[in-house]
């Protein structure tokens, strides 16, 4: 079952939009059964299925092999899913021996839910899929046959991604023969592989590698400017939900530990707790449908608190 969750947050839900969607061709060991299609939105007010694979074999070794070539031929992009966690757990040596329980993926589920650190070649592919710049020096389209000119080097391009906290900044360079460079900081350049599927989606760009999956943020400069203006952070909602309660009020000093609101989703409440002492400066309303990300409490500078 492919889901819109995030196995690495011990399986929290996840809405978003369907920006790319690829599924594997069907075949007489393979059914996809699904009722979503590129474009469609995932909403916090249904079950966040996206699709079913239903794989069969002659042996249990068969038909975890079709499932896994399936998994890898899979591609989404615009909302965190599951299938880097199924692809795991159709490789764990347990489950393919059959020896299958309840308590199977809590026993695993640190090992199941690992995400490995992008290789290179994942984020050169990455930073050539958010430049989307393509030569093709055969083309008949003289726009697709440039690749730019500079006196002495191919001309370079600065692009800027990020994943989580980390910064990265990277130039580009395609020469007039199509092949792509990338280089970061004083390493040497990197030939972007080809053979690595992306997707661009607004604001972010998705690299296929396998079954897993690495999403970046394209780094935008104003908008970057502008939540440093803003004053930024705050206390973000860790899944989309309905605010239900709101215990505290702007203007009050709360302390770390302190119940601030209480979040409903997916038929569960979740109380959203201060994460320091301070002042609140903005609180969010009670009946407020938030998304993932939204800012829900945002505090006065310690210093100007204490």
């Amino acid at each position: 079952r492919l889901y819109a969750e995030d196995a690495t947050r011990d399986f929290l839900p996840a809405i978003g939009t369907l920006h790319h969607l690829r599924f594997p061709p069907e075949t007489p060991s393979l059914r996809v059964e699904t009722g979503v299609r590129e474009g469609d939105s995932v909403s916090p007010f249904y079950d966040p299925m996206i699709a079913k694979l239903v794989v069969h074999g002659e042996s249990r070794t068969s038909a975890l092999a079709a499932l896994s070539a399936a998994l890898e031929q899979t591609e989404i992009a615009g909302s965190v899913v599951n299938t880097p966690f199924l692809a795991a757990l159709a490789s764990d040596d347990d489950f393919a021996a059959g020896n299958v329980e309840t308590g199977l993926i809590a026993r695993k589920q640190s090992q199941l839910t690992q995400q490995p650190e992008p290789t290179t070649a994942v984020v050169a592919a990455a930073v050539v899929k958010a430049t989307d710049q393509v030569v093709e020096p055969e083309a008949a389209d003289p726009w697709l046959a440039l690749a730019g000119y500079a006196h002495f080097h191919a001309p370079q391009k600065t692009v800027m991604l990020s994943r989580g906290e980390d910064m990265i900044v990277a130039r580009l360079a395609v020469a007039a023969n199509g092949n792509t460079n990338v280089s970061f900081g004083t390493d040497g350049p990197v030939v972007a592989p080809a053979r690595l599927n992306a997707a661009r989606w607004p604001g972010h760009v998705t690299v296929f590698s396998g079954a897993m999956t690495h999403t970046f943020a394209v780094a935008d400069p104003f908008a970057a400017a502008e939540a440093a203006i803003g004053g930024g952070g705050g206390l973000r909602a860790p899944m989309p939900g309905l605010v239900k309660l709101v215990r505290v009020v702007s203007g009050e000093r709360v302390i770390k530990g302190q119940p601030l609101l209480v979040l409903e989703a997916m038929k569960m409440e979740h109380t959203i707790i201060a994460p320091h002492d301070g002042v609140i400066e903005e609180i969010a309303e009670a009946g407020a449908q938030v998304t993932d990300g939204t800012v829900l409490a945002r505090f006065v500078e310690q210093a100007a608190a204490s």
